[in-house]
């Protein structure tokens, strides 16, 4: 659950959504950033990067004020458990190459508190599903094939992420192009809904997300629960523009 309090309101938002919204995203950014013959992997990697958290989304864990715990505040051997679950979802559901993406993410999001139990599983997973994708392909482009493609996911990923979390910035994000040049992208934000980014990397001058979620009274956890429970949301707009 992503989580932010604005004003007198709270916006929840569950993970599976957040992803959804993402990959409205992709389809936007200029083609030099993208794996053209992976696009459609890609982009369900986008779409599915949370699917790890159907289950605890459908079943909230709360604090003791009944609020639904933050994912920042979700135990680490559950969010273990939840990638586990989650990278070989969407290796099954999406193709291999949407699998090993889903490694690197992991790695991104864990970093040093990466177990070495679960830091072997998911090097060994994407070396499989890598070598899977990309038949006879030099390991050294492979990995770079697949870096410049999660640069993508991790970008669509933080355009959504922030204004429902409300992280500010600046945060970098960059992006490698065909010639494997690196484009340095910083994103921040300028109002509660809108978000600036320099290094501009759409086709367009600027961009709507619709982000569905869910909006009660800051502290009206049951009503929230209930709307969640519904499949309820309402569609919360975010611009993107250039800086």
């Amino acid at each position: 659950m992503i989580i932010r309090e604005l004003g007198t309101n709270t916006y929840l938002t569950p993970q599976p959504d957040h992803a959804w919204a993402c990959g409205d995203l992709m389809p936007f950014i200029r083609p030099e950033f993208v794996e053209q013959e992976f696009e459609a992997e890609l982009l369900a990697a986008v779409r599915h990067h949370d699917d790890g958290w159907i289950e605890w989304e459908a079943e909230p864990q709360v604090d003791a004020s009944g609020r639904p715990l933050n994912f920042l505040e979700v135990a680490k051997q559950d969010h273990v458990e939840m990638w586990r679950k989650g990278l070989e979802r969407v290796r099954a559901a999406q193709g291999p190459f949407a699998g090993a993406l889903l490694t690197l993410h992991a790695e991104s999001l864990f970093q040093d508190e990466m177990d070495a139990d679960f830091g072997a599983h998911v090097a060994k997973r994407r070396m499989e599903w890598a070598r899977e994708a990309m038949p006879g392909e030099d390991p050294v482009r492979r990995d770079w094939r697949l870096e410049r493609a999660y640069c993508v996911l991790r970008l669509c990923d933080l355009l959504t992420l922030m204004p429902m979390a409300g992280w500010e910035g600046p945060v970098p994000s960059p992006l490698i192009d065909q010639q494997g040049r690196h484009h340095e992208l910083v994103l921040r934000m300028t109002d509660d809904w809108e978000l600036a980014i320099e290094g501009w990397p759409f086709a367009m001058n600027t961009l709507n997300v619709l982000v569905p979620t869910v909006c009660v009274e800051t502290g009206a956890w049951q009503e929230a629960l209930s709307e969640l429970s519904a499949g309820r949301r309402r569609r919360q707009k975010v611009m993107l523009f250039p800086a």
